[in-house]
């Protein structure tokens, strides 16, 4: 079970860290161990991509009731932030769908200054909000960064004003945030401030933290803490305790349990006038008034506190002339009220602090990692389309070629009442297959089996069809049925009406049992489409000349070479997925230790040491990160070496059949085959070695696991 974390940096520590232990080191477990040994992530994550899609770059934070990633989406080549929080912690069935559906509703609230919500996923027992990436920093590493923690009244103002303006929008929706901290400010390279983890409090309280009673210790108002009702006034209440922490540089009821932290409450907090002399008298009274433990003692709302801090005469965020005094008039002049500070001198200078960091972006540029992956995986639907489409044209060239037996034939084109039935039921099932691209085979296989049988019954075609559906039906059950490309594995080398060309295929899209048993079935489902296409599928004469041929060693030592090919490129092009997982992870720790200390060491839970003022301007001294491999030189080797096994076996065959003499192969033969490994080399140069495999295993691992358990 994790931790109950509090989300104060130096809770953090002490939560993840045993007291006296060293930190781990930033880049000696891979994020995803890391999340393991810390309880923030199930125990099932690995460092394969997240939900299938998300490759995790970074472990970012800890929070009071979970962890942030920072991953990158292989769909649509970016970054984001996955949010990951467990949910099996004793909460009941009813009280956590509806916070779920709070959750899902809260978190796509759309606001410059809200973080932007891509998706909102749950895979078993954890909960993951899939979020914009903001390149930047938390409000509290920018405090880190700057001396004593504390920000210019300038910047405080322009921060209120964004989050201002984000929290009105969700009070005006009817949302509360109510864990409003440092660590949800994210403040971009450009300036922009977002506030983040909307929803995510009632989430974290259903799921049962109810030590944090869903928001964060330190920050969270009384009526909070105590499990009462609360309104916009909590978020109020939050609001200035990040104001409070952001000019003092004290947060005035960090602690550590909840009864400590409304102790301090009680207490009241020690006078910001004290802390800070320069600040105004009325701004600092408004900000305690906004911290009073006593709910209708505070602003009502938000935007009423807003408009006392940034009050002055020409409206909202307007600050005095330069040189102008508090209270000054002259002449027709509307009295100044006082103000705390001008909102865009204080982007101005946010943005000064932030260019600070502006060394960091080339290493991380999402263009960057993008121009990692292979072109082809920058088109996210691009493989998909590739792929039901050759389902559904090896489909329908399968169901022309056994036109035949229907009537249907070449000539019979220019007669449009013979031709058109079968071209619409050709291209409804090309349809089909395209939309399941396993309704390809098995289309294909069953319109050769009763194009046979319509060919002429009697025991030799029936036997023939039997066979054809037992052995097809089998493979289709077994393995047909699972992937985009395992039809058009099985169906090519018939539809090309060449048993030898794509053994390459199979092995490029399949596990490696699966691509041993397409690989050679897929040339006898060939060899039976060929020899009653030569026999203008008259099933006796089809059925004669198949037993005549299967008698001979040639086709069978086809089919094992061409089973042994594909199982020898389905290993090689595992080994290269797998290789190329384990050179990204070693690429995103590296990026992760070089810039680690830049950006994160002030408030990580896994900082190795603190960060020295001194190395603020410091530029990164170790060298970029190398490129990680693709892994398609291993994989397109595969490609080469199953048309190589596939051609060799032919040679074979045919030097059998002709009494040992060698007889290379017919050329129309070798053209087909070598076109076709140019087409794979061509996939294999824009999409990489194909990931497909090892997913449909881990997803039979968990399957079996589950059927176990």
């Amino acid at each position: 079970m994790p931790p109950n974390v509090p989300a104060s940096v130096f809770a953090e520590r002490e939560a993840v860290a045993p007291m006296g232990a060293a930190p781990v080191a930033p880049a000696s477990l891979s994020p995803s161990a890391r999340m393991r040994q810390f309880g923030v992530a199930p125990e099932s994550l690995s460092d394969e991509p997240l939900l299938g899609r998300y490759r995790i770059l970074e472990l970012r934070d800890v929070g009071g009731f979970g962890s942030v990633l920072v991953c990158w989406d292989v769909r649509l080549q970016r970054r984001v932030a996955v949010k990951c929080m467990p949910l099996e912690l004793g909460a009941s069935a009813v009280t956590l769908d509806e916070a779920l559906a709070e959750a899902r509703a809260s978190s796509f609230l759309a606001h410059p200054n809200i973080v932007t919500v891509h998706d909102f996923e749950v895979e078993g027992d954890w909960a993951y909000l899939v979020m914009e990436y903001v390149d930047g920093v938390t409000l509290a590493e920018l405090q880190a960064r700057v001396e004593g923690g504390v920000l210019v009244f300038d910047e405080v103002a322009y921060v209120l004003q964004c989050l201002a303006s984000a929290l009105s929008f969700a009070h005006e929706n009817g949302v509360l945030h109510l864990d409003i901290k440092p660590q949800n400010v994210l403040i971009d390279r450009t300036g922009q401030v977002k506030l983040g983890d909307f929803g995510m409090a009632s989430l974290a309280s259903a799921a049962g933290w109810g030590g944090a009673r869903g928001g964060t210790v330190g920050y969270m108002a009384p009526e909070q803490l105590s499990g009462e009702l609360v309104d916009e006034r909590s978020d109020v209440f939050s609001l200035a305790c990040v104001l409070y922490e952001a000019i003092s540089g004290v947060a005035p009821f960090r602690a550590q349990t909840a009864e400590a932290s409304e102790k301090l409450i009680e207490k009241g907090a020690r006078p910001l006038g004290e802390l800070e002399a320069e600040l105004e008298e009325p701004i600092a009274a408004a900000i305690m008034a906004a911290l009073s433990p006593d709910a209708a003692a505070r602003p009502s709302s938000v935007t009423a506190l807003a408009r006392v801090l940034l009050g002055g005469p020409r409206g909202r965020g307007a600050a005095p002339a330069q040189g102008a005094l508090p209270g000054a008039e002259g002449p027709g002049s509307t009295p100044m009220r006082p103000t705390l500070g001008d909102p865009a001198k204080g982007l101005a200078s946010i943005r000064q602090l932030m260019d600070q960091t502006a060394e960091d972006a080339p290493a991380l540029a999402d263009e960057n990692l993008a121009a990692l992956d292979p072109p082809g995986r920058r088109l996210p639907l691009l493989a998909h389309a590739l792929a039901r489409t050759s389902a559904a044209v090896c489909a329908f060239v399968v169901l022309a070629l056994a036109g035949p037996a229907f009537g249907f034939a070449p000539e019979a084109l220019l007669d449009w009442g013979v031709s058109w039935p079968y071209l619409a039921v050709g291209a409804v099932a090309a349809g089909l297959a395209a939309a399941w691209p396993a309704l390809g085979a098995a289309f294909g296989i069953i319109d050769v089996a009763i194009a046979l049988l319509a060919g002429g019954l009697s025991p030799a075609t029936l036997a023939l069809a039997l066979a054809l559906l037992g052995a097809g039906g089998a493979w289709w059950v077994l393995f047909g049925r699972r992937g985009l490309l395992a039809s058009a594995s099985f169906l090519a080398p018939a539809a090309l009406l060449c048993p030898i060309a794509a053994p390459g295929l199979a092995g490029y899209a399949l596990r490696p049992l699966a691509a041993l048993v397409t690989g050679a079935l897929a040339p006898a489902f060939a060899e039976v489409v060929g020899v009653a296409a030569q026999n203008a599928w008259a099933g006796e004469a089809t059925a004669l000349a198949l037993a005549a041929r299967f008698s001979g060693p040639g086709p069978w030592v086809v089919m094992a070479a061409c089973g042994v090919g594909a199982l020898a490129a389905s290993l090689l092009t595992r080994a290269a997925a797998k290789r190329k997982q384990r050179s990204w992870l070693a690429f995103e720790m590296r990026l992760e230790s070089d810039t680690y200390r830049a950006t994160h060491a002030a408030t990580s839970a896994f900082s190795p040491e603190p960060f020295a003022e001194d190395d603020w301007d410091e530029p990164l001294g170790s060298p970029p990160a190398p490129r990680p491999s693709s892994g398609r030189i291993l994989a397109g080797a595969g490609q080469v070496l199953a048309t190589s096994a596939a051609l060799a076996g032919d040679v074979f065959a045919r030097s059998l059949e002709n009494g040992g003499i060698y007889t290379p192969p017919a050329a129309p033969t070798l053209a087909v085959a070598l076109a076709f490994l140019a087409l794979m080399l061509l996939v294999v140069g824009l999409f990489g070695p194909a990931e497909e495999p090892l997913e449909l295993e881990r997803e039979r691992r968990e399957a079996s696991v589950r059927s176990a358990g």
